[in-house]
This record gives structure tokens, C-alpha cells and sequence, in this order.
């Protein structure tokens, strides 16, 4: 199941003895642990003894055995959850799967992985029921995320302006609820439209995407490596570049989709909502780039932002070789 079944079921008190949280979407884990958190814990007092934090690189099967198996403190559960668990050596894994089989009912543990192999006893012991994945939400989910999360918190936010927001700042989650708040507090008011977050990302931000955007699809690695270089100057976190140009990738692979599916040109541009330079720039380069091109091309921005996140020394660098294999084709 995605979060948001996860979320559901724990609104009608339904709550699993064991959990497996993996993706790379940090932001909606953290968040859904929260709500768990806060299910289980309702008192804040009682929290911190009965709720422990283990991470898979730092240790052993042992003291986590012994966490699960303690008895709840003035409460009715205890929560436990396990970071990085697919850092966890195979042997320490091999124990807590047999105690995933027959788990403590007082005790809820948890997983939190961002791959999970499943060749590996602890993940296949873990039921299906218990598996939630935090998965990016796609173009078309984060504007309803957006407009969700905004409403949690007393505002409207104008259904325009939540793909707006998706359009100018990627489709990672974190970074999208910080450009949120920030035109929240913009708008200081009950209501958040485009103009607000025209504002918040700034007049040049946008105009920086639309020219990296005719970069790429272009192939000017002048233009692009350029963009991107200004963007970092003026304080752009290079994950979120990254995803300014995964997305520009994606947005080619759904050009060359509608193509294929023999759309005409004006049905495009409605749905594509671009301007007509960069369009006409990405109908061309579609029909001349391949599927697995696309596909490489994503793969590519994978292996970047798993390197970005384990903290390589030259983001910057990066970025760079990445747009030159992509230019380069």
C-alpha cells in the first residue's frame, strides 16, 4: 500500500504489529511516522518510554530484540522503529525475521529502508499488509497533495496555483512543502494563487527553468550547463536542479507518448501548458530520441541523486556530467 492507504487505515484505528516504510520520498515517511507516533502515543509524556530509535549501520539484532520485546510503559503499545534497515548485516536481519513471524502484539516495529531487497529473510518475513511504500507522487498527484496539505492547515490553495508550484519546483515532495510554506506565509492569508507563488519562486527562477528547459531539449550544452551554473550561484540546492531536469526528461517521454498516440499539435499544447518555443523545441526532439534514451536519461538522474544524497564532494560536478550525457545523447 502507498502512505496515503497507510494514513487511512490509521484513522480506523487499524494498526499492524510490524511495518516495512521503503522509497526515496523521506518527507512523507518522516510524516507518516508522525501520525503513527501520535496514534499509538497520544500522550507526550509517555513517549520517550516507549518509543526507541535504532539505525541498521550502528546496531545489532540484540538491543533491538530486547525493545520489542519489553512491555509497554502506562501505555497500551510501544513503538520501535529501525532506520537504514537495509544496512542491516544479513545475520542481524536473519534473527528479527523470525521474530517478524511471530511478533509482540504490544509493540509496534518498524522498518525504514529506501531499497528493500527481497532475497533477504527480513523483508520477505514481513506481510504485505505491513509493506508501505513512499514512492514519488507523480505529476498528477502532487497538486492534490498540495492542495491537501494546505487545507490541513486552514488554506486554499488555488488548484492553478498547486501545479504551478509542481511546474517551477520539481516533484520532490520536501522541497515542494517548503515552496509551499514559504508562499503561505507570502500570502499571509487564507488563499495562495499563482501570484503568490510567482512571487515566492521569483521572476528569474522561472525564466532560469524555461531556458534550461530549451537547453535540453536542444542538446546546447552551452545553455544548459550555464543555467544551472547561475541556479547554484543564487542559491538553488542541487536536488533541486536535479529535479528541474528530471522532470524536463519526463516531459519529453509524455511528448513523445501523445505523438505516438497521434495528437495533434494544439491538443498538446493544451495539456503540455508550455510555451509555444520551448513545444516546437520538445515535438523535434521527441521524434528523434528513443525510448531507451528517455529511459537512460532517468536512470542517469537516479544515480545523481543517489550520489547528491550520500553527500558527494562535487555536486556541482555532478550536474554537470550529467547534463553533458544527456546533451550528448
Amino acid at each position: 500500500m502507498d502512505v496515503f492507504s497507510f494514513l487511512r487505515a490509521l484513522e480506523q484505528g487499524r494498526v499492524a504489529p510490524v511495518y516495512l516504510f521503503v522509497g526515496p520520498e523521506t518527507l512523507l515517511i518522516d510524516e507518516a511516522l508522525s501520525h503513527l507516533t501520535t496514534c499509538l502515543l497520544p500522550d507526550p509524556s509517555l513517549r520517550d518510554p516507549n518509543r526507541q530509535l535504532f539505525r541498521g549501520a550502528d546496531d545489532t539484532a540484540e538491543p533491538i530484540l530486547e525493545a520489542v520485546r519489553g512491555l509497554p510503559f502506562l501505555s497500551a503499545r510501544r513503538l520501535v522503529i529501525v532506520r537504514d534497515a537495509e544496512k542491516l548485516p544479513a545475520k542481524e536481519g536473519d534473527r528479527l525475521a523470525e521474530y517478524v513471524r511471530s511478533p509482540n502484539p504490544s509493540t509496534c516495529l518498524v522498518f525504514v529502508a529506501e531499497t528493500a531487497d527481497s532475497r533477504r529473510a527480513l523483508f520477505r518475513a514481513i506481510p504485505d499488509a505491513g509493506v508501505v511504500e513512499a514512492r514519488p507522487l507523480g505529476t498528477r498527484a502532487l497538486p492534490v497533495w498540495l492542495r491537501q496539505r494546505a487545507k490541513e492547515g486552514g488554506v486554499d490553495l488555488a488548484p492553478e496555483a498547486a501545479t504551478l508550484l509542481v511546474e517551477l519546483a520539481g516533484e520532490e515532495a520536501a522541497i515542494l512543502a517548503g515552496e509551499l510554506e514559504k508562499a503561505i506565509l507570502y500570502a499571509g492569508g487564507a488563499r495562495v494563487g499563482v501570484e503568490e507563488v510567482r512571487a515566492v519562486l521569483g521572476v528569474e527562477r522561472v525564466h532560469s527553468i524555461f531556458e534550461l528547459t530549451n537547453g535540453l531539449v536542444r542538446r546546447d550544452i552551452t545553455v544548459a550547463v550555464g543555467v544551472v551554473e547561475k541556479l547554484l550561484a543564487a542559491g538553488e540546492e542541487p536536488l533541486g536542479v536535479l529535479a528541474m531536469v528530471a522532470r524536463e526528461i519526463r516531459f519529453l517521454w509524455q511528448v513523445k507518448l501523445w505523438t505516438s498516440a497521434g495528437k495533434r499539435q494544439d491538443e498538446i499544447a493544451r495539456a503540455a501548458r508550455r510555451p509555444a518555443s520551448v513545444l516546437e523545441s520538445a515535438l523535434a526532439r521527441a521524434e528523434t530520441t528513443s525510448p531507451g534514451e528517455l529511459r537512460r536519461g532517468l536512470q542517469r538522474c537516479w544515480d545523481v541523486e543517489r550520489r547528491l544524497k550520500s553527500g558527494t564532494p562535487s555536486p556541482r560536478g555532478e550536474l554537470e556530467l550529467l547534463l553533458f550525457d544527456l546533451c550528448r545523447g
